[in-house]
């Protein structure tokens, strides 16, 4: 039997060292500061890609060997696992070839989005009766579950945009049901962009599925009081995490991976989280990626004591909290997989005009594809969508994004538009 290859994680190396055919994954300039660099991005296919980089400032790179050349073998000790690199190659990553990158083939959103529909209704459903089993003192269903999530992954290596439109789409479900539905699919969508194999997939999309079914032992007048909770209060929503812990590891067939991710998805990186305070490399890769898109999905939803952020203020609020809750490598690849721009983002084009971004360009996150609803005197104009990377389209020429408004100030149901 043949030898599995073993997993490469992301190297750092001086920009020195950086060279044709290697892939790009992160640098060390903030796309805030630096937004054109955000293009950075992807395979290095001249000498002055390489230069671009070195005279916008750059010093140090991350690659990803398992898509590109990587560094020679008299560097590959000095530069593994270090710098930004280290915020995503630490914790539980399995030693298997990621072949997930291959074998599904690109589908169009507008195709992609009617299979992810039915995927997601279903998860909403599976997530009614998760709950109402746990309240009930039943053990949780892992088969259907995991099928479930077995059915996310093809659709989102076919287009990783069509699930997360959906998550950032009002429904009239309660929140934890969405909520956990929602931090499946995003759970996987950024796992497939860090480039994790499909058996680390499904643990993250099943972490997402089951990290607050510990809610189902808090009172129904805690989780939907309108105003702030009292220290009582407080101290039994924290309970969610080990109580939830408790009800998974009883479920027959759960990785302890996914019942540590349950336990752990409140944990921060500067030791503030809960329950136990953990910090740094403590916490694993999957409970770092369910914690921080926990954080962006509860800021980008309604909720009863407030109403949801515009999904580009919650990028700006996880930003800020890059290197104290979170990791920094994490936040800014999470940007970067979501995009500068996340689908449902309404933005103003450098022509005035004003549309909605459907589906996002990871290699060129600046320039998304979007849909065009108003004009630039903002009356409604026949809905067309545009590339905006794609020069030669006469409908889009030099376009470029200029402002990101909030459909709330506008009265928009961007719902109704993506539909």
């Amino acid at each position: 039997m043949n030898k599995r290859p073993a997993f490469v994680p992301p190297l750092t190396i001086p920009i020195e060292q950086l060279a044709v055919g290697m892939f790009v994954l992160a640098i060390d300039l903030s796309w805030e500061d630096h937004p054109l660099l955000a293009t950075s991005r992807g395979l290095v296919c001249t000498p002055a890609d390489v230069s671009r980089l070195a005279q916008a400032g750059v010093r140090r790179v991350v690659i990803d060997p398992s898509r590109g050349a990587g560094p020679r073998p008299s560097t590959l000790s000095g530069s593994q696992a270090s710098g930004p690199a280290a915020g995503l190659s630490g914790g539980s990553l399995a030693d298997e070839p990621q072949a997930v990158q291959a074998g599904e083939a690109a589908a169009p959103l507008d195709h992609e989005i009617e299979v992810a529909a039915v995927i997601y209704a279903e998860s909403l459903s599976f997530s009614r009766d998760l709950f109402a089993s746990a309240k009930a003192g039943r053990l949780a269903d892992t088969d259907q579950a995991k099928a479930l999530v077995s059915r996310m992954i093809p659709s989102v290596l076919r287009n990783p945009f069509a699930l997360s439109i959906l998550t950032k789409l009002r429904g009239h479900d309660a929140y934890t049901y969405r909520h956990s539905v929602n931090l499946a699919a995003l759970a996987v969508v950024f796992g497939h962009f860090l480039g994790l194999t499909r058996s680390q997939l499904e643990i993250l999309g099943m972490a997402g599925l089951y990290h607050d079914i510990g809610k189902a032992r808090v009172p129904e007048r805690i989780l939907n009081k309108p105003g702030k909770l009292t220290p009582e209060e407080f101290e039994l929503m924290r309970g969610h995490c080990q109580a939830g812990y408790e009800i998974v590891s009883r479920a027959p067939g759960i990785r302890p991976e996914v019942a540590e991710c349950v336990r752990d998805h409140h944990e921060r990186k500067n030791g503030s989280g809960y329950p136990a305070g953990k910090r740094g490399f403590e916490l694993s890769l999957y409970s770092r990626i369910v914690g921080l898109i926990d954080v962006y999905d509860a800021l980008t939803s309604e909720r009863c004591y407030r109403r949801g952020f515009p999904p580009y203020q919650a990028m700006r609020t996880l930003y800020a909290a890059r290197d104290a809750d979170f990791f920094t490598a994490d936040v800014e690849r999470f940007i970067k997989c979501l995009g500068i721009y996340p689908v449902t983002s309404l933005v103003r084009l450098s022509d005035g005009r004003v549309g909605v971004v459907c589906e996002g360009n990871r290699e060129r996150p600046l320039k998304p594809k979007v849909k065009l609803v108003l004009s630039a005197d903002l009356s409604p104009l026949e809905q067309m969508i545009i590339d905006l990377a794609a020069a030669e389209d006469d409908a889009a020429p030099g376009l470029d994004i200029v402002d990101c408004l909030d459909p709330k100030e506008l009265s928009m149901n961007i719902e109704h538009l993506l539909q």
